[in-house]
Formats: C-alpha cells, sequence, structure tokens
C-alpha cells in the first residue's frame, strides 16, 4: 500500500509543481551538512524510494534520510560497497535501490545489499543508471556501458569506451559518452555525432523538458531537438563564456534547472526565468546535484550538503519585491492596490510588485504604524510621532498639529464619518477639523489607547494598555476581564452572534458579551500567551502572534466547549532554527497590524509583508512508522511478529516520520496494547524502551502530530514474548511440591538449631549493647568537642560569632524573664572594640607580635566582664563585648573598664631586647538592647548596627575614646522596618539623634 501511495504521489507530481511565478527565495529552505548527520559534504546523487526515504550520495558513504536522521552505510560495514564514494543512485520501478561506487554496483532489496557484477568483475565508476521504458531493462553508465535483465547484467553489444550520462526518456534511454549521444530504444541503438564545435563536451546531466532533450555539459546547455544540437544561451550578457555545468533537472512545471559552480539557473519554455548566484548569502554553494519532486528542489552541493526548497501557503514580499524596509508595521486597502506601513514610509503592493508610494520624508516621523483610507479615499497615515494626511493619489494634505510628538496606534472611521485616534497619550475624535479628546474626565482612567473598534450595533470599544472600555452616552466604562484590571489589549474582532473577541498581550483571548465570559490560553489549546492580530474568515477565527498563525472553527468556541481547543497552526515561527527561513511574524498590537483581503491574511512582521491562506484545506496529519527494533543490542528485522525469545526481554523500539519539513516539530505518542494502559505522551522523543516484558502477544501503536494539530494515523508492529518453561503450570506444579517438602523437612531441622542459636545470641546481643554503649558515649564527646572547636577562635580562644548566633535567642529569653521577675530596666550592652593603629604594630613589629597584642587584649577583656558575660572576637583587630543582664545605667561604666583593661593589656609586652610596646588603645562603639524607643520588631543585629556606627563615630573622635548614640529624639514616623547607616546619618544631620562621648 505505501508503494502505490508513492508511486500516485511520483504520477502527480505537475500538480505540486513549483509554478514559474514563485521565486526560489519565496520558498521555504532547510539545510543539512556533516554537523546534523550527513556522511560528508559532497552530495553527488539522490534518489527516494518507495517508502519515502531518500538515499544520499556522498564521498564518505550512502545515507538514508528520513527528514531528521542519517542512517550511514560504509564499505567498512557494508562490504557489497567496493567504496565509500557512491557516484550514482536509482530506484527502479519495483522498488530496489541501485547504488553506483567509484568501484562498483550494488543492489539494495529493502533488507540487505548485494554486488552486482559482470561475470565476476566490477563495472567500475557509475556514472548513471536509466530504465528503459518498454522492457524494464537497467542501463548502467560506467567504464561502459551495461544492461541489467532477468536477473543479469551484461555488457551491451558493440559498445566501446566509457559513458557519462543517461536518461529514461518518453520512449527511449538516452545515454552521452566522448562525442557523441546514443538512443537506445528495444535494444536498437541510433547514434548522433556531437557537432564539430562541442566535440569536446563532456555531458553530466540530462532531462527532457519541453518536447526536448536538454544536455547540461562542460561546454554550457545544450538543446537536442529532431536530430540537431544547439547551445542555449544561459547568459544575456554578450561574448559571456558558456558555463561548465554539473546538475540539470526538470520540474513538474516543465521548468528546467541547471546548475554550474558559480551558478543556479533556472529556465521556464526555454527562457532563464531566474538567475541565483550560489556564493549569494543563504545560497547553497555549487550544486551538483538537483532533484525536483512533490513541489520540492532538492539541491546537493559540492561543498556545503544538502539543501530543500519548498512551497507553502505563505508567502513574504520583502526587499527582493522592491520593499524600501522590510519591517512592516500596519496595513490599508483601496481596491486598486494594498498600502504597506514600514519603517521609512509607506508602500503599494500590486500585481505582486511593491513600489514606494510615500517617502518617510512626508510623514511626521519615518514609521508608519497606522493607516486609514477613509471614505473620501484620503489616507491617513499614523507615525510614531504625529498624525499626516494625503490625497487619494499620495500627496501631502497636511500634518495635525494636535498630535505632534504621539504615536498613533490606530485609526477608525466611524459611522458618523468621524475618525478616531488612538494615542499613547489619550483618544481622539475628529470630526471635520474639530478635534476632541477624550480622557479620564470622560472615563477613560488609560490614556494608552491601543486598539480601536465600532461594533454593528453602534457601540465604540477601545482596547487599552491597562484594559477594555466602551462608550455608552458619550463617555467610557471600564469593562472587566475575568478579575484582570490592568490587561494589555492588542486587537479586537466581532464575531457573527455579535460576541467580541478580545486579543491581549499574555493573557491569551477573551470572548465577551453582556451575558458570557470565556478565556482561552495555552492551558486551553492557544499556542500562545499573546495575540496581536484576530479576525474572522468564513467559519473561522484567525489569530496571529509573535510564535505565527493559527485558525479555530468558530463552532468549537461556543459555550461550554471541549478543550484543548482544535487549533491549526498555519505559520510556525517557533524561532532561528539551523538552516531554516524564519518568517519573524507577527508584530505589533493596534488598528491596521494585519488585514484580510478575500481569502488571504496580510501580517506584519520584522522582515517584509506576510502572505497567508487562513481558509484551505486542513494540513495533513502525518503518518508514524516503525523504523526499528533492537533486542539484546542487535537489530531486528522488521517482520510482521517479531519474536522475543531469549533474555533479557527488553525492546528499544524506533519510530519516526518521513518528513522533510518540520520533523524536529513533530509529536509523538505510543502504547504496547496489552501492556501499557493508556498512551505515553513521548513529546518529541522517537524512541521507547520496554523492560522485563511478560509473556504475551502484544502490538505496539504510534502516531505522530503537528503542534497542536490532529493525530495522524497510527503504525502498528506486533510483538510475541514466548512462555519458557519455567513460566508454565507444569514448572509452578512441580515448584510447589517441592517446596512442601522442604518446609517439612527443613521445618524440623530449624527447630533444633533455633534453641542453640537462642542462647549464642543473647551472649552476641548482650556484648554488642555494651560496645554500643561505649561507642555512643565516645561519639557524644567528639561532637561536644568539634561544636567547641566550631564557636572558638583558634588565635585567642574567644568565641566567634557562630557562638553569637546560637547565644542571643537565649539570651533575649533570659533577659525578658529577669525583666519581668525583677521589674527592673535590664538590657543588653553591645559593645564593638577596634584597637587603634594595629596595622602599624604589624608592620613596624611583625605579626607574630601582632597575633601577641590580639591575644593579651582578648585575656584583659575576657578578664574585665563578669561570668554571665563574654567577650567574642568579631574579625581581625575587631572584639565584640557582650554585657548580658546589666542595668541600663551601668552599661557606660563597663564600656571604661573595658577601654581601661584594653590600655594595659601591653604595657609590659616586650617587642624587642629593652623595648616595650607601651599601652595599646582601642575605640569604642556601644549601643544597648532592646533600644530605646524603637520597635518591638527590631532585632539584637539592629543594637550591634547601631554599636558599628558608634564605633566609627570614635575613631573619628580621635580614637581611644567610647561613644554611643543618643537616638531619644528620633520620631516615631521614622522608626521603619529595620535601622541602616543611612537612617543613623539622617537623624544625626537633623539633630534627631546625637553622639555621646563618655
Amino acid at each position: 500500500m505505501r508503494s502505490l501511495f508513492w508511486a500516485l504521489m511520483y504520477g502527480s507530481v505537475s500538480a505540486w509543481a513549483i509554478p514559474p511565478e514563485v521565486p526560489l527565495r519565496a520558498l521555504s529552505f532547510q539545510s543539512w551538512g556533516q554537523e546534523a548527520g550527513l556522511p560528508q559534504i559532497s552530495v553527488h546523487d539522490m534518489a527516494r524510494d518507495h517508502q519515502g526515504y531518500w538515499w544520499i550520495a556522498t564521498e564518505n558513504g550512502l545515507a538514508r534520510f528520513d527528514g531528521l536522521h542519517f542512517e550511514t552505510f560504509r564499505q567498512a560495514d557494508t562490504p557489497a560497497l567496493k567504496s565509500s564514494w557512491i557516484s550514482r543512485l536509482h530506484v527502479d520501478r519495483t522498488g530496489r535501490l541501485w547504488v553506483g561506487t567509484i568501484k562498483n554496483l550494488a543492489l539494495y532489496d529493502g533488507s540487505r545489499f548485494s554486488e552486482v557484477t559482470v561475470g565476476g568483475k566490477d563495472v567500475g565508476k557509475v556514472s548513471g543508471m536509466a530504465e528503459e521504458p518498454a522492457t524494464g531493462a537497467l542501463y548502467v553508465a560506467a567504464d561502459g556501458l551495461f544492461r541489467f535483465q532477468d536477473g543479469q547484467l551484461q555488457a551491451v553489444a558493440g559498445w566501446q569506451g566509457p559513458a557519462t550520462a543517461t536518461l529514461s526518456g518518453p520512449d527511449a534511454v538516452w545515454v552521452a559518452a566522448p562525442k557523441r549521444l546514443v538512443r537506445i530504444a528495444n535494444g536498437v541503438q541510433q547514434t548522433f555525432a556531437l557537432p564539430t564545435a562541442l566535440a569536446d563536451a563532456v555531458v553530466t546531466e540530462m532531462a527532457w523538458a519541453s518536447d526536448a532533450l536538454w544536455l547540461a555539459s562542460t561546454r554550457g546547455l545544450l538543446r537536442f531537438s529532431q536530430g540537431r544540437f544547439e547551445s542555449w544561451p544561459l547568459d544575456e550578457r554578450p561574448g559571456a563564456p558558456a558555463p561548465s555545468l554539473q546538475s540539470l533537472a526538470v520540474d513538474g512545471a516543465d521548468g528546467l534547472w541547471a546548475g554550474s559552480d558559480r551558478m543556479l539557473y533556472r529556465l521556464h519554455a526555454g527562457r532563464v526565468i531566474e538567475r541565483l548566484d550560489t556564493a549569494a548569502p543563504g545560497a547553497l554553494p555549487w550544486p551538483i546535484t538537483i532533484k525536483t519532486e512533490l513541489g520540492s528542489l532538492w539541491l546537493g552541493s559540492q561543498s556545503e550538503g544538502l539543501q530543500h526548497y519548498w512551497r507553502s501557503e505563505t508567502q513574504r514580499f520583502s526587499v527582493e519585491e522592491g520593499l524600501k524596509d522590510p519591517l512592516v508595521w500596519s496595513y490599508a486597502e483601496d481596491g486598486e492596490r494594498l498600502l504597506i506601513g514600514t519603517n521609512s514610509g509607506v508602500a503599494a503592493y500590486a500585481k505582486g510588485r511593491i513600489t514606494p508610494w510615500i517617502d518617510a520624508s512626508s510623514l511626521p516621523n519615518p514609521v508608519a504604524y497606522s493607516l486609514l483610507r477613509d471614505t473620501a479615499k484620503r489616507l491617513w497615515v499614523g507615525t510614531r510621532a504625529g498624525l499626516a494626511r494625503f490625497t487619494p493619489d499620495g500627496q501631502p494634505l497636511d500634518v495635525l498639529p494636535a498630535f505632534a510628538g504621539l504615536q498613533i496606534n490606530g485609526l477608525l472611521q466611524a459611522a458618523d464619518a468621524s475618525v478616531w485616534v488612538a494615542t499613547s497619550d489619550g483618544l481622539f475624535r475628529i470630526a471635520g477639523e474639530q478635534v476632541q479628546r477624550f480622557g479620564k474626565a470622560e472615563g477613560l482612567d488609560s490614556s494608552r489607547i491601543r486598539y480601536l473598534l465600532q461594533a454593528r450595533d453602534g457601540t465604540l470599544w477601545a482596547g487599552t494598555e491597562s484594559g477594555l472600555y466602551r462608550q455608552r452616552g458619550g463617555r467610557f466604562e471600564t469593562v472587566a476581564l475575568d478579575g484582570e484590571p490592568d490587561t494589555f489589549i492588542t486587537c479586537l474582532t466581532e464575531l457573527a452572534d455579535g460576541r467580541l473577541a478580545v486579543g491581549t498581550y499574555e493573557h491569551g483571548i477573551y470572548l465577551y458579551s453582556d451575558t458570557v465570559l470565556q478565556h482561552w490560553g495555552p492551558a486551553q489549546g492557544l499556542p500562545s500567551h499573546s495575540v496581536f492580530f484576530l479576525a474572522t474568515v468564513g467559519d473561522w477565527l484567525v489569530g496571529a502572534g509573535a510564535d505565527g498563525v493559527y485558525r479555530i472553527k468558530l463552532s468549537a468556541l461556543a459555550k461550554g466547549a471541549a478543550v484543548p481547543l482544535p487549533v491549526e497552526v498555519l505559520v510556525d515561527n517557533p524561532g532561528e532554527r539551523q538552516g531554516r527561513a524564519r518568517l519573524r511574524c507577527c508584530n505589533g498590537g493596534g488598528n491596521g497590524k494585519g488585514l484580510i483581503v478575500g481569502n488571504q491574511a496580510w501580517l506584519a512582521t520584522l522582515d517584509g509583508a506576510l502572505r497567508v491562506a487562513v481558509d484551505g484545506p486542513a494540513r495533513a496529519a502525518p503518518a508514524a512508522i516503525i523504523q526499528g527494533i533492537e533486542h539484546a543490542h542487535q537489530k531486528r528485522v522488521l517482520t510482521p511478529d517479531v519474536v522475543i525469545e531469549t533474555l533479557p526481554r527488553d525492546v528499544l523500539i524506533h519510530y519516526g516520520v518521513i518528513d522533510y519539513r518540520e520533523p524536529a516539530r513533530l509529536q509523538f505518542r505510543y502504547r504496547l496494547n496489552g501492556f501499557d494502559k493508556g498512551w505515553v505522551e513521548a513529546g518529541e522523543r522517537r524512541s521507547a524502551i520496554y523492560t522485563n516484558l511478560p509473556p504475551g502477544r502484544f502490538t505496539l501503536e504510534v502516531e505522530a502530530r503537528h503542534p497542536f494539530g490532529i493525530w495522524g494515523p497510527s503504525a502498528q508492529q506486533r510483538i510475541e514474548v514466548p512462555k519458557r518453561f519455567i513460566e508454565t503450570w507444569i514448572f509452578r506444579a512441580l515448584c510447589i511440591a517441592a517446596l512442601l517438602l522442604l518446609v517439612v523437612l527443613g521445618t524440623r531441622w530449624q527447630l533444633r538449631r533455633l534453641e542453640a542459636q537462642k542462647h549464642a545470641l543473647e551472649a552476641v546481643v548482650e556484648e554488642r549493647t555494651r560496645a554500643l554503649a561505649k561507642s555512643n558515649a565516645q561519639l557524644a564527646a567528639a561532637n561536644e568537642e568539634l561544636r567547641i572547636a566550631s564557636h572558638t577562635d583558634a588565635l585567642t580562644g574567644l568565641r566567634n560569632r557562630r557562638y553569637l548566633e546560637q547565644q542571643m535567642p537565649d539570651l533575649r529569653a533570659q533577659l525578658a524573664r529577669r525583666r519581668i521577675e525583677t521589674g527592673r530596666d535590664l538590657v543588653i550592652g553591645v559593645v564593638l572594640i577596634d584597637l587603634d593603629h594595629f596595622k602599624s604594630i604589624n608592620d613596624r613589629y611583625g605579626h607574630a607580635v601582632g597575633d601577641v597584642v590580639l591575644q593579651r587584649v582578648a585575656a584583659a577583656l575576657s578578664a574585665a566582664v563578669r561570668e554571665s558575660e563574654f567577650v567574642l572576637r568579631w574579625g581581625g583587630e575587631e572584639f565584640l563585648a557582650i554585657l548580658s543582664g546589666a542595668e541600663r545605667s551601668q552599661v557606660g561604666a563597663v564600656v571604661l573598664r573595658l577601654q581601661r583593661a584594653i590600655n594595659q593589656s601591653c604595657e609590659n609586652l616586650e617587642v624587642a631586647p629593652g623595648q616595650f610596646l607601651g599601652i595599646v588603645t582601642g575605640s569604642l562603639g556601644f549601643a544597648i538592647y532592646p533600644m530605646p524607643r524603637a520597635p518591638a520588631a527590631y532585632g539584637w543585629q539592629t543594637a550591634i548596627e547601631a554599636a558599628d556606627h558608634a564605633l566609627y563615630a570614635a575613631k573619628a573622635n580621635g580614637r581611644n575614646c567610647c561613644v554611643t548614640l543618643d537616638l531619644d529624639r528620633v520620631p516615631d514616623s521614622e522608626w521603619t522596618q529595620q535601622i541602616h547607616a543611612s537612617d543613623i546619618a539622617r537623624w544625626l544631620a537633623a539633630g534627631d539623634a546625637s553622639e555621646q562621648v563618655l
């Protein structure tokens, strides 16, 4: 059935041809090189088999291609190929693949390769293969000319020398050889000598078009008709040399394609209609292979791999068609032409060409952001900085001063002939020469108006960047959309039943009426969150956004309709992909950003005007195929029933779709009937793994679909897992009997040894209990030592910050309890200490002396505080003393005591023989917790911040002093969430706080 399908497709190629009026640059394309899996960059030939696979001939192997993956066959793994340099390919009418290498000829019958020889000898380099129409005999051009029929390959009688090219014509086989062309019909040869002037030409490829034989040669393009040869010019320049052609093909529209190392030529009715420089950006250099079929063009390069062109339902009109600036913003139609607003003025489209219409210099701003053709045929052009009007033939009328500097997002002529203008700063109505602005006084809370629509009942709707409004009685009122008050409205359209379709940025589509509100987003099947254009065409609602264009049947939008929505994607624009032209659709939000003309939508993109057919037939769903099964790391031959006999019963199943346009975007699902409970959603994954399959007969089903599309026909593969002997009921019965006997014997033996084990186990348990208790005690001691070490500074023996963070919750709780119990004003004193000029001690006497100083100061501070208080090393030469449970009035005295302890700590420290260090001083900043007048939510960290600020004040006061902050005058309103250094600085500057030096 599949073979019949492809035969029908091949036979109807003309219905899928690329029309001559469609240029190559208007086609979608995709490229593949070695980075995509192609075995080598030089593609010498291509052939499509009856299953739909393309076979690719390269200089480093033969590849079978399904649109995504290349399966490669080389001489090392396929002995029938005497060389990995594949020169020619041919699929015969029975579906067999003939493979010519530079050394021999091989045949692939769908399951294996075999070598084809002439009496055991190879044919040499194969340069062409063609079937005789009447007999089906295959002619092979190589070091000689050979004929395969009835299972045998034989040299053609009377043939001398090599053959360079072959072609199966309407009623004969044509063979090119040095200095001659030979026609073979029913085994009879007819020779035509090349003209003397072309005797040295080497024919590389042949094609039949326009009732003539065309020959690509090293001396250019030749036409052969009625026994005469004619050189056919490809270059209009006088005296231009004929190009050396290496490829030639005819398409379904009787067009001829010819390729040289520098140019790709396209001819129709013998006339060159396109010349494409292969060195141009995006072009495929040096096309040595051309194939045309099913409305597609395939090119194989000498140096850059493979490229595929095809025609889609979309067409882009950009710089090549005459657009001065490719960035398109808006459209308007007047019946004669389509007007296109771009980044540089207005252009006009008619009969496939684009011409300038209004130059940017005639506009307040170059960007024609919105257009309107009014009933008087005047053209209104809204820009990013003003509004201008033009006569019907595009001559300037005036620039309206009321809109100077405003971005014009939309223009609408109402039923009363007045013109409404949506701008970046309000809504305006122009009646005659009177301009009226609508703003908050008229109920419009948002000034950034995006879209205007007058419904059939006369209601004016305004979509803004902060919600939807409608006009009633000269005023505007807000229309709530599902609890979203600030929704960015990008577009509006009215359905036939009166409902309003509302397109938004990042909130999908709303369908609104006075009684029903529906919302559709990605969760309900919409392709994206944002939509920039909405319109109805026939039975469809058409939407467009940054990710492409789609349509939805209006009947699917009825109240209570099922989800997900049956969305049909017309243009899929997921982003830049390797080798793929991106449409970059669609942009903008506002009136005129898209336009429906007949059954086609014109949409604004970043690279030209995009025309999309919106009411054509639905895209056919892809048909999945099973590509291979692996078991025990071996590939299995695909038969109707694949039997899995050996262990392990693990299978890896490869599936896919033959698709050469968007294969990477296809989605798959599969299920193994008899094993899986439902479909397994595989996404873009193309393999299924089953492990430890139970015995049984299963059927694997695989289905594929385009993104948001319907599932296509399923591919099925039966898999049988036979039972082993150990899985039969006989084996199980024997096992049960043996088990019962063992139970009886074992029970008696077990009872005897259990008693002996009981006593031994009791002794072991007792011994291990003692050992466990000892180990737990040792572990607890080690953990305590580790905890103390993690809280202790190694140099001074003081506690560190980690210890403070652990202790402060308990200190705060104790303080709160004692304040309640004693009724006294108890606080926690926080004293930050920084040794003055400590760096000079290190610099002068060395770090060893500096370490001794730190140790002595630490010892002196520790001795100067009570047992319930403690000193920490805060970092470097900084210390932190925590005075817990002190009277508020006593904190200052303790701070002075700490200062004296620092001064006395190093008086007798000898830093050199007979030389003593003397007095060491320190700057002290302190604060108390809780802080006076501070909210209860302020933590102890805030007191440290205050002490730190006081410390800096002590340094600024000349060092060797103690400073605290008086914050009693700070207003209550200034105490917010948390105190910061900037707050203290502000309070000091305002006189609400002061620094006190003890």
